[in-house]
């Protein structure tokens, strides 16, 4: 006979995939070393400004160096808010962005297996040395020649289970908007994880000729790094770029250094060719993002299956990944019941396996998801010579409408 009694023991947590915060962010960028603080070609990670201040990188260091590097991290956190982790790798001035994010060499990629899988999006800032002359279809050429090398970036992280995307500053932009490419049906490139930002912060950009062409990657990176894996960048009610206070996003352009309310005319046509740029509303104060596009054309097939042709989307399906991830992950190689006669799974083994799963999806994506179905192949073997238990995952993202429209009209009765 017990007399103690209430007995509460402790649980013992069990083991899982390492948990992802999708805030957590990384930047790459060209620059230059700074003596005993900042060495080119290593990963570091910042959780402020004062943190990068710390490495030697400030104002006076973007201006010194000719180059956007400071701004870039301090827009970041002014979008993400301090304490969002921010991992950052600083390469040499001659090394290229299609280089930078090439699977070959060991920038992007060195950034991402450093974070371990952390990075949940990288932005990518283009800092050349002086003198360098960009060959120009409607944005740098370099830029257009990541895009899939990028893409395969992205498609190396996730066979790690280190999904992430990247966004590539798209500098020196030329239009008209009706001559530069369409990144939503570029020959032969299909890039879901993939966006370019055109816009720039135009009172900023003014502080030196050397800034005239800049895209601000830090600033979108910091957006989405503030949103939920659900929401679109544009959402005007929560993402205002402006702070007058500050001094952020007095005005907007493009990475023509060029007002963009001038360019008001061609939103329309640069927003269907999926570029990522500030727009300012009627009657509305501030500038926002107008969408969260990517380098893909919007696919809905037969069954209703979708690609991902927003950010938000391809963000969501990520999450949705790792939580599956880490819900199975402990489950491999355990002792499972089989079907005696022939190997297959057994109905409680399916239950099983579909409740872990659902039970994650709705802990990890609770408000983030519109629905979820988990199916257990009941053909699944589990004996040699292949034993594989396969299961299917669908998730319905939330929606937003791009498009309010309203149908107004005079009239004499009210029904």
């Amino acid at each position: 006979m017990s007399i103690k009694g209430v007995i509460i023991s402790k649980a013992t947590p069990q083991p899982g995939a390492k948990p992802v915060n999708e805030s957590t962010s990384g930047l790459i960028a060209n620059g230059v070393a700074v003596a005993s603080k900042l060495e080119l070609d290593k990963t570091y990670v910042l959780y402020s400004k004062a943190d990068a201040e710390f490495l030697g990188v400030n104002e006076a260091y973007d201006i010194a160096n000719k180059v956007i590097l400071y701004h870039h991290i301090s827009e970041f956190f002014e979008e993400a808010g301090e304490g969002v982790k921010l991992y950052l790798r600083v390469v040499a001035q001659s090394v290229g962005v299609t280089d930078i994010v090439d699977t070959e060499n060991n920038h992007a990629k060195a950034l991402i297996d450093d974070a371990e899988g952390e990075v949940f999006q990288l932005a990518v800032a283009f800092n050349p040395a002086s003198g360098y002359t960009p060959v120009v279809d409607g944005i740098d050429q370099d830029v257009l020649n990541a895009i899939p090398k990028a893409q395969v970036l992205c498609d190396w992280a996730f066979s790690k289970m280190y999904p992430t995307r990247v966004i590539l500053e798209g500098k020196y932009y030329t239009g008209p908007a009706s001559s530069v490419p369409d990144l939503r049906s570029l020959v032969n490139v299909v890039a879901p994880n993939v966006s370019v930002v055109i816009g720039q912060d135009l009172f900023f950009a003014q502080k030196l000729s050397e800034y005239n062409s800049y895209a601000a990657v830090g600033t979108c990176l910091g957006t989405i790094g503030r949103a939920a894996v659900s929401e679109n960048i544009g959402w005007v009610e929560k993402f205002n770029l402006t702070n007058a206070k500050k001094e952020r996003w007095l005005s907007a352009g493009l990475s023509d250094h060029k007002s963009v309310t001038d360019a008001q005319s061609e939103w329309s046509i640069l927003d269907q060719k999926g570029y990522i740029f500030p727009i300012k509303y009627s009657r509305l104060d501030g500038f926002r993002w107008n969408n969260d596009h990517v380098c893909t054309p919007v696919v809905i097939d037969n069954e209703g299956n979708m690609n991902e042709s927003q950010i938000r989307f391809s963000r969501t399906i990520d999450k949705a990944a790792l939580a599956a991830y880490g819900a199975l992950l402990p489950s491999v190689k355990s002792p499972q019941p089989v079907n005696p006669s022939n190997g297959k799974v057994p109905p409680i083994v399916i239950l099983n396996f579909k409740t872990l799963v659902e039970k994650q999806i709705d802990s990890d994506l609770s408000g983030e998801i519109s629905g979820r179905v988990v199916v257990i192949d009941k053909d699944s073997n589990l004996l040699p010579p292949n034993p594989e238990l396969k299961v299917g995952l669908s998730v319905v993202p939330m929606g937003s409408a791009d498009t309010i429209n309203v149908k107004l009209k005079l009239t004499n009765k009210v029904e």
